[in-house]
């Protein structure tokens, strides 16, 4: 979302993932700075206006002044919001819960937008696709129970969630997709 160095990598590849953790975060490059000053200078900009606003009060100051320094805080909150807003961006969070799979990339890093940091993977549910035969089609449907038998061998059962109902023209066998539940990871 913002260009920049990465700056840390919490996360390593391989490791659970929780929502909204941690991923990378870019290096602030003196915004970090530039935020203490707008909320030094936000913070002058209230303080001139409590005092002009009690001349103003007693008749000794033109309500004009008072006017244009209310304008100047407004635009010291702005800028201050518009930089908080780009420190967000700088931290790169997991959307969901998961592995991450592959890290894309190293600490020191330069990344622009739209850069994949890494690769991060739901497991629960997983998605078994296979195929059935045309003669078979009709013994099935979204929602049935189905088994799959995973690469280790083990057999898992799961529901039919997809079923595509266009023929693979070479093998006149149509494709499904059996979710099941993974909660172990």
């Amino acid at each position: 979302r913002e260009s920049g160095v990465i700056g840390e990598l919490p996360a390593t590849q391989g490791s659970r993932i929780s929502k909204g953790d941690l991923i990378a975060r870019l290096d602030p490059e003196g915004r970090d700075i530039q935020l203490i000053s707008a909320e030094a200078q936000l913070k002058r900009r209230r303080t001139e206006l409590e005092a002009r606003a009690e001349l103003v009060e007693k008749g000794t100051l033109p309500r004009l002044q008072l006017e244009e320094l209310i304008t100047a805080v407004a635009e010291a909150e702005a800028d201050l919001a518009g930089l908080k807003a780009e420190i967000s961006r700088l931290d790169v969070t997991a959307p969901f819960d998961g592995v991450l799979d592959v890290g894309n990339v190293e600490l020191g890093s330069a990344v622009q937008p739209g850069v994949a940091v890494g690769t991060l993977i739901a497991l629960d549910p997983i998605v078994g696709v296979g195929e059935i035969n045309e003669q078979d089609l009709p013994l099935i449907g979204l929602g049935d129970t189905a088994s799959l038998r995973l690469v280790s061998g083990q057999i898992v059962e799961g529901t039919v969630r997809y079923i595509r109902r266009e023929a693979n023209p070479a093998t006149r066998s149509y494709e499904v997709e059996v979710e099941v539940q993974n909660s172990d990871l």
